[in-house]
């Protein structure tokens, strides 16, 4: 796939993931939504049980802080990681939680009834965790099969690239639902956050990519060669 296809490719995607995200701000705000998200809280409670509780709650400890700041923060300091994967993810992360928080002020949905949530005075709409979670994993992936296909390292795709994504998937998927089926956040708060995260996750990783194409860097060669060059091995292979 050469560079201007792989570009197509992720705008055509945004482009959709918008539409499809002012779509459900536009259902949810005008209660449309209402029976929808009211059903989807009675699946939950239909298949509630300790086993299905206790699966949820360790789906949602990989979306938490203690999972995705450490591991963000650790492909960022190792040189071998931090152009490939560090910043951009960083910079994609960093992005879509203010947008979360700005987006949560902006459309002031309040909680489900009987929220007991650690930050109760936060609004509900989107779902900041499944935002930002997805972006996290979705970036991991993403990145991945890029890396992959540009260095012609097609043959790793079935062993490295697809693994990844199903599990990427299905932690994004999962921990949405886990915000449902605890009752901290409606159906459409999730689904808007899916949405927003593909938006903001391609869109911030173009944009990382641009940067570091712009002319002023040229000025600035050693910061450009900390955020963007990757030491390269002796053996020419690059690290995975």
């Amino acid at each position: 796939m050469t560079m201007q296809k792989n570009t197509l490719v992720k705008l055509v995607i945004i482009s959709v993931a918008l539409v499809l995200f002012i779509i459900v701000s536009a259902l949810t705000m005008t209660g449309v939504f209402d029976s929808f998200e009211a059903w989807a809280f009675r699946v939950a409670d239909d298949v509630r049980s300790p086993g299905m509780t206790l699966f949820l709650q360790i789906v949602y400890w990989f979306g938490t802080w203690r999972i995705i700041y450490p591991v963000a923060f650790l492909l960022f300091v190792i040189p071998y990681t931090r152009r490939r994967f560090g910043c951009p993810i960083c910079f994609a992360v960093v992005i879509t939680f203010l947008t979360s928080g700005i987006m949560k002020i902006a459309f002031n949905r309040d909680r489900p009834y009987g929220y007991r949530g650690g930050w109760p005075y936060t609004q509900s709409f989107p779902s900041g965790h499944t935002q930002v979670s997805t972006t996290f994993y979705l970036a991991i992936a993403v990145i991945l099969i890029v890396m992959l296909i540009k260095h012609r390292k097609r043959k790793l795709l079935p062993i490295l690239a697809i693994p990844t994504v199903i599990t990427c998937f299905f932690l994004s998927v999962a921990l949405g639902l886990s915000r449902v089926y605890v009752g901290v956040h409606f159906l459409g708060d999730v689904l808007a956050g899916w949405a927003a995260a593909v938006v903001v996750t391609l869109g911030m990783l173009m944009l990382w990519e641009f940067i570091g194409t712009l002319k002023i860097w040229k000025k600035f060669p050693r910061i450009h060669a900390f955020f963007y060059e990757t030491p390269e091995p002796e053996n020419d292979e690059f690290p995975l």
